[in-house]
């Protein structure tokens, strides 16, 4: 009996024991997987990634792999931290014995660049517009640092452009402050009309454009040398409006050399009478035959020397005449009396006086032609038979018409493109 019961005790302790030994095993399994860049697809390497609600931390190499092993089977989370980006957390990643078939991909979000341009009122700006007024030379915008770790900034741009200078160009701005920039330009140096650069405001942390324009209508202006010979020509400026300041003296500045000025050694003749707004001209001689000279209008004022463009003409006896007024150049003889195509291709082929870009005359303009026929010379205005005194535009009416205008009684018609009329090539001047 004691045999038995000792038989039965031995029996129990083995059940026991091999229950407690199966409790004691538990199913383990790996978790790997890789961080990229959500917009780019790259890699990103070094992502702290955490292992929740274990505690337990990788980080990613330069492939942006990681990997856990022998970790419990059961349900965690990932939390994944980087510099620069949004942190990022996963849910509900299973782990058993076959997960290490499942890859995790994190994509993780780059925040915005800690580098901003703003206004006064924190806007983000892109741009800044100076206007046209000849006293506005100065606009501010500011370097905000929307971080909390401090950042290096430096301003890029043109040093012999029209911006004239950056209250500050470089500095260090620490987390959340903002630095206030004042930006001046130099309205000598802006050409007529719209002018735009752009300004790159660099940093450790993001980058910006800066698009600045100014307006400009230049104040003085050079027109096209008129009365030419061989020895002397009739220079021309005007005034397109009136400096701050007053003007001490103005005229022109001329010579052989490419862009003269009051300080190169270019001749300079002085007009006579107050500046005011509208044209001015000044006659010179003692040039060289078949010499070409550059001019410029100037206006000198007590703190500028302003310009206008250069102008080029050739001393010799020129094949065309200068109607200053009408912005015209009108050669002085007829090319011919052809059908009206004909007359486009000849005036379009003409290189008189060493210019390739004359043409018809539109209606408008043939009629200030008629108007100032005995300056410039050379049409017909007579009648008669076999006299044709009629002269092609370049204006069409319809198909197969085009408009014309009769040089003996001024009158405007419409004439069949087919007809033959005189000729006559114009090109535009400023």
């Amino acid at each position: 009996m004691k045999h038995l019961s000792y038989i039965l005790f031995l029996s129990l302790l083995c059940i026991l024991c091999s229950c407690e030994k199966k409790e004691d095993v538990k199913e383990m399994g790996s978790l790997y997987g890789t961080v990229s860049d959500k917009v780019t697809g790259e890699p990103i390497q070094n992502a702290n990634i955490i292992l929740q609600p274990t505690g337990v931390s990788v980080k990613t190499g330069n492939d942006g792999n990681f990997e856990f092993t022998n970790v419990e089977a059961n349900t965690y989370n990932l939390y994944v931290t980087k510099s620069g980006y949004l942190d990022y957390k996963t849910t509900d990643i299973h782990v058993n014995a076959s997960s290490k078939d499942k890859p995790v991909s994190v994509l993780l979000e780059k925040l915005p660049p800690a580098l901003q341009v703003v206004d006064d009122s924190r806007h983000k700006i892109d741009s800044i517009v100076f206007g046209e007024i000849e006293g506005d030379e100065m606009r501010s915008f500011n370097i905000f640092n929307n971080s909390e770790d401090a950042l290096e900034w430096e301003i890029i741009y043109k040093t012999d452009s029209w911006i004239k200078s950056f209250s500050k160009e470089s500095g260090i701005l620490e987390a959340g402050k903002t630095q206030a920039i004042v930006v001046k330009i130099d309205r000598a140096k802006l050409n007529s009309g719209y002018n735009s650069t752009v300004v790159h405001i660099v940093s450790d942390n993001g980058s910006k454009q800066l698009t600045i324009t100014a307006v400009s209508i230049n104040m003085i202006e050079t027109l096209a040398a008129t009365e030419i010979t061989p020895s002397s020509a009739v220079l021309n400026g005007k005034f397109n409006k009136m400096p701050t300041s007053s003007i001490i003296e103005y005229g022109f500045v001329y010579g052989t050399m490419p862009t003269p000025s009051l300080d190169n050694g270019a001749i300079k003749v002085v007009a006579k009478g107050t500046a005011q707004v509208g044209n001015f001209s000044y006659a010179i001689s003692g040039l060289r035959n078949e010499e070409t000279y550059f001019v410029r209008a100037f206006a000198t004022t007590e703190n500028n020397d302003y310009y206008g463009e250069k102008q080029r003409f050739i001393a010799q006896e020129v094949p065309y005449v200068t109607l200053l007024t009408a912005g015209l150049m009108v050669q002085k003889t007829d090319l011919g009396c052809v059908d009206w195509a004909s007359a486009m291709t000849m005036c379009e082929s003409s290189i008189v006086g060493g210019f390739s870009d004359w043409r018809l005359p539109t209606i408008e303009e043939l009629m200030t032609l008629f108007t100032e026929r005995e300056f410039i010379g050379g049409f017909i205005c007579s009648s008669g038979y076999g006299v044709v005194s009629g002269y092609w535009s370049s204006t069409a009416k319809n198909d197969g018409y085009s408009y014309s205008v009769s040089f003996y009684t001024g009158g405007k018609s419409t004439s069949n493109v087919g007809t033959h009329m005189n000729v006559r090539a114009v090109r535009t001047i400023k």
